[in-house]
């Protein structure tokens, strides 16, 4: 059922709460259970093995594993930068937990295998108890990695509720996917909710309820998904809230007509969504 409201003072709020409610009944009913294990003050890495890995990820929203082998040249130059993030992130709100599992120990390797195809050392954001897995695609240094987890570990579509918020958030350098509601849908916002925790590592996902606080593009008059790109024609707007049609239009969309390959990291995700589109 849609229910039609203006852009009024108070939508924002009720945009919130319909919001908080979606990724409620998305999360899962278990609170984190970080109590239940016993960790040393001074290891803020967890270990996980065969033993305890299904039961410690079943029962957080959150957590960031590494896997790794003692004998890896790379893994040993990010033991020191993973344990100095886990450091920092220990005491970040929402609790960031940082756990690490050794694949060369038998009874580890077989679980293990699903997540290091390309090697060692893999890194995984497991959410929502396991439910959903996303490989980390942060850099390997300390700051880096806090900073990547700092935005993964908070919301994943972020409001705007001003032209200086779409300034900050939409800064034409990057791909940005923009959920807009000007009537309030129960079953579209759903929808988005779940399209942004699927593809909040890959884009910057925002929302909003006034159309006219975005950079580019006009007004709408239903919810409307608008994607900004910093190439081609730099916005292209959508109104199918289906899952798989709007993975399939950002998909689409992404992929500039021609890319190049340069030195520049701020090209990267362009060229990586031109060497991967079919």
């Amino acid at each position: 059922m849609v229910r039609k409201l203006g852009v009024k003072a108070n939508s924002g709020s009720i945009f919130t709460t319909l919001l908080v409610v979606v990724v409620t009944l998305l999360a899962v009913s278990a609170e984190n259970e970080g109590d239940k294990i016993v960790q040393s003050k001074e290891e803020f890495v967890w270990t996980l093995d065969h033993t305890n890995f299904s039961d410690i990820i079943s029962h957080h929203k959150m957590i960031v594993v590494e896997f790794y082998a003692p004998w890896c040249g790379y893994c040993q130059q990010l033991k020191p930068k993973y344990e100095q993030a886990a450091s920092v992130l220990n005491s970040h709100d929402p609790l960031v937990i940082l756990a690490k599992m050794d694949t060369t120990i038998p009874e580890n390797a077989a679980l293990a295998r699903n997540y290091t195809l390309n090697g060692v050392p893999n890194i995984r954001i497991f959410r929502n108890g396991g439910k959903t897995v996303h490989e980390y695609k942060g850099t390997r240094e300390t700051e880096g990695i806090i900073a990547y987890l700092t935005k993964h570990a908070g919301p994943a579509s972020l409001e705007i509720k001003s032209k200086e918020d779409a300034a900050n958030l939409i800064d034409g350098k990057k791909i940005v996917v923009a959920g807009i509601f000007p009537e309030l849908s129960l079953e579209k916002i759903q929808n988005f909710t779940a399209l942004a925790e699927d593809l909040r590592v890959d884009y910057d996902i925002v929302h909003t309820l006034d159309a006219k606080l975005l950079p580019r593009g006009g007004l709408v008059h239903k919810p409307s998904i608008r994607l900004f790109k910093p190439f081609d024609e730099l916005y292209a707007d959508f109104d199918d809230f289906q899952l798989e049609a709007m993975q399939n239009f950002i998909g689409e969309t992404s992929v500039p007509i021609m890319a190049f390959l340069d030195d520049n990291p701020e090209n990267q995700q362009f060229v990586n969504h031109f060497l991967h589109s079919p």
